[in-house]
């Protein structure tokens, strides 16, 4: 996170009401069988309430399973590979690779307003072609 201090608590600060905003009205949710997956390290959030809340979130859709809303949180492709990997039965194809987003993805959007992938989700968006 190579953010300004401010910049990274006004986006924090902003990410927490709108969870919170979704928690209040978990029946959209609900209705529509929507699972909410955090990925990327939630650990490295400082705000143990935070943290809490995207784990509420995440127990609360877990048997939903019409659509799947994947949100990245200190997230880097780079460690997200290196761990499929390493754990990564000598046997196994690149196919049953272990991944937090184990698909191609449909819509990719960054906080930051940049066009480029930098370190983002770059195996599921190969996978997209």
């Amino acid at each position: 996170m190579n953010r300004p201090k401010a910049e990274i608590e006004g986006l924090l600060s902003l990410f927490r009401e709108k969870l919170n905003d979704i928690k209040i009205n978990q029946e959209v949710l609900t209705k529509n069988k929507i699972r909410i997956k955090f990925i990327g390290d939630i650990h490295l959030l400082k705000d143990p309430e935070l943290r809490v809340l995207l784990i509420d979130l995440m127990k609360a859709t877990e048997t939903y399973d019409e659509y799947e809303l994947n949100i990245c949180v200190a997230y880097s492709s780079t460690v997200e590979l290196k761990s499929a990997l390493s754990n990564m039965p000598t046997d196994t194809s690149y196919e049953n690779l272990h991944l937090d987003v184990p698909s191609s993805v449909d819509v990719v959007i960054r906080t930051s307003g940049e066009i480029r992938l930098s370190d983002f989700l770059m195996w599921q968006v190969k996978l997209r072609r």
